[in-house]
Order: structure tokens, then C-alpha cells, then sequence
């Protein structure tokens, strides 16, 4: 946002602000960039590269594999395939997904972002390996245990399928 709302007279002054402080974080942004541009041309050139960010998020969710978290990994491949023309490479992609391997990765991953939700709710609280601090410990505690009996009484009953 670089111009005031039409409605800016008309605001309360916490919205004033707000608007303010967003005007003021767009001017040095477009400044930064603008100065990143004389300054240092070949990185505004890797930042500006096609389809940087699935190239970069597929660096980074290889290194989860090992986790086994391999589903955003395989979704960032899936991605590169599917864009792959317009990376600007003059060789045909590696890799290729059948459409029965990207259902089966649909369907594996059908639990994977309410799971991945469920941490991102307790973010400061509990994170991804356990790790709680010692202030929040007992409380931590106390509700996995309740998790665990939650899901005990809904497997009652589910022996007899297996």
C-alpha cells in the first residue's frame, strides 16, 4: 500500500496508525528493492527466478525426508513436473508421476494437514518433537494423557476389525 484510503479522514485513529504504519513498511520495502537492484543485481535475478519458491521449498522439504515426512517433499516434486516448462530448462524433467501416483499421494496425505494443524495450534506450547518448557510441562502432561484416552475409547471396540 503505497496511497491513503479515500476513507482516511474518516478513520479511527488505531486504523490511522494501521494504515500508517502499512504505508511506511511498503515504502521501505519498494526502497529495499529499488536499492537491492543497483546495488546487487544477481540477487534480485535468483530472486525474480521462475517458479523460485517451489524450487526453493523443494530444497528445503528434502532435508524432512529423513522425518518421515515425505509428503511435502513428494508434493513439491509433483509441483516441479507439472511446472517444469516454465523453469527455462532445455532438458525434459527428470521425474514424472503417474496419475495413480499422485492419487495415491492425495490419499496419503489426506491426514497429513489436520495433523500438521493440530502442531501448528500448540506452536509455543509443544513443539513438533515433544519439547515443552518446564513452566508449561505439567500442563503438556496432562493433556496428551487426555489425547491418549480420547483415542483409546474410540479404538474400543475396533479389535474385532483387525
Amino acid at each position: 500500500m503505497l496511497t491513503l484510503p479515500a476513507d482516511y479522514e474518516d478513520m479511527e485513529k488505531s486504523d490511522k496508525d494501521r494504515v500508517a504504519d502499512q504505508i511506511e513498511r511498503s515504502l521501505v520495502q519498494l526502497f529495499y528493492e529499488m536499492e537491492t537492484k543497483k546495488q546487487n543485481p544477481l540477487l534480485v535475478k535468483v530472486k525474480d527466478t521462475p517458479r523460485g519458491i517451489t524450487r526453493r521449498r523443494t530444497v528445503k522439504f528434502a532435508e524432512d525426508t529423513w522425518d518421515e515426512d515425505i509428503i511435502p517433499f513428494r508434493q513439491c516434486l509433483i509441483n516441479l513436473e507439472r511446472h517444469w516448462d516454465e523453469m527455462g530448462f532445455s532438458v525434459p524433467c527428470p521425474i514424472h508421476f503417474s496419475e495413480e501416483d499422485i492419487q495415491s499421494h492425495m490419499r496419503d496425505g489426506e491426514g497429513w494437514n489436520d495433523q500438521a494443524d493440530f502442531w501448528d495450534g500448540l506452536e509455543g506450547f509443544v513443539a513438533r518433537d515433544g519439547w515443552t518448557s518446564n513452566e508449561t510441562y505439567e500442563e503438556a502432561l496432562k493433556m496428551f494423557a487426555g489425547l491418549r484416552e480420547e483415542g483409546l475409547e474410540q479404538m474400543a471396540g475396533e479389535e474385532g476389525r483387525f
